[in-house]
């Protein structure tokens, strides 16, 4: 289909048009929302012939119906002032609930469409979609389009960068995939299977986005930057920090924002940090106890790799003598929050407790 044309060519909009009307999901819709449109305007007929008359009516409106809103999308691309949702008729049908449920069940390719006439989807957009999954693996397509059809205007764009990412032949983090190697995540013959995996815990993870009211457009946004400056398994820690987020009713929002902060400040150390923050929540901490340490404590770097070393060794040594750990993170945070040295108070601990410090002191190079 070429997307560019059909604002612009009536044989385009008729051709759809007839091509919704083979679809026996939609057209069986149509007929039954029509119909009941009918029932509440008409008297009823015999139980035989109304049935049949309302069947053949419904056929004989949808293709005027939808010729109808396809003019009035066109119409107000040339003419911003005309609302194009003013036809209270066309708006009805398309908002009927057998109608959304036949639209959702419509080949990418014809919902597409009818968002692009419906001027609800970017035409460039909805062509990126169609050749994404033109190149996908057999076995993706389906979950792939079913998750594009279903975004909003303003996220199908997004939608189509994260899947390109996702499944991009020159995947930044796979190219030292080693062959034969029997390490799952470094045998490039294992590639495909890797991400087929991602996809189905990305589309767990963003169907919980979405469905608890969160912004999916910004979490698309940073999965594709977690894909494309990331190591190789930083999505899949970056989505199981996400469930824990949303598990612990953290906010979402403020997650991202700080999985884009580490990944500014050094992606290689991305990983370490969103296990800790995970760590620090499944422990009975909140998410915010370990922002604050981490504004507080260089988590970054050599001797950041040292800190969160000795952080861990600190926090399963409370524990194991009985601590209470959620007392212990609000205990760092308050010193970070309170303008204290995170990483004295961590010292003191530890020669306190007997923990001795093997790795190098790297402030004393």
């Amino acid at each position: 289909m070429d997307f560019t044309r059909l604002s612009a060519d009536s044989a385009y909009t008729q051709q759809f048009a007839q091509q919704l009307l083979s679809n026996a999901a939609f057209r069986d819709a149509a007929i039954k929302a029509n119909k009941a449109k009918e029932e509440q305007n008409q008297p009823s007929a015999t139980e035989e012939t109304g049935e049949n008359a309302a069947g053949a009516s419904g056929l004989d409106n949808l293709l005027g119906v939808l010729s109808s809103a396809i003019s009035q999308a066109a119409n107000a691309v040339e003419n911003p002032e005309v609302d194009p949702a003013g036809d209270d008729s066309v708006t009805q049908l398309l908002n009927h609930p057998f109608l959304k449920t036949a639209l959702s069940a419509l080949p990418l390719e014809s919902a597409l469409t009818l968002k692009v006439l419906m001027g609800q989807a970017p035409p460039q957009a909805a062509q990126q979609a169609i050749s994404l999954v033109n190149t996908l693996p057999a076995n993706t397509v389906s979950k792939v389009a079913t998750t594009l059809q279903n975004l909003s205007p303003e996220n199908l764009e997004k939608g189509v960068n994260f899947f390109q990412a996702l499944f991009g032949v020159n995947r930044n983090d796979r190219a030292f995939t080693q062959g034969n190697n029997q390490d799952y995540y470094l045998n490039s013959d294992n590639s495909r299977i890797v991400s087929g995996a991602e996809l189905n815990q990305f589309l767990r993870t963003a169907y919980y986005v979405q469905a608890s009211g969160n912004d999916i457009g910004k979490f698309l946004d940073q999965a594709t930057d977690v894909i494309n400056r990331g190591d190789y398994d930083d999505l899949d820690r970056f989505l199981s920090g996400a469930d824990m987020v949303m598990y612990k009713k953290e906010d979402v929002s403020k997650y991202l924002d700080f999985s884009k902060k580490m990944l500014d400040e050094s992606s290689h150390d991305f990983e370490s940090n969103i296990f800790q923050m995970y760590m620090t929540m499944s422990y009975g901490g909140s998410m915010q106890n370990y922002i604050d340490i981490a504004d507080n404590l260089k988590v970054a770097g050599d001797e950041g790799r040292n800190n969160l070393v000795d952080l861990t060794r600190i926090v399963v040594d409370f524990r194991d003598a009985g601590g209470y750990v959620p007392a212990l993170y609000q205990m760092l945070a308050d010193e970070a929050n309170e303008g204290g040295d995170v990483h004295a108070l961590m010292n003191d601990y530890m020669a306190l407790q007997g923990l001795a410090d093997t790795s190098p002191d790297y402030t004393r190079f």
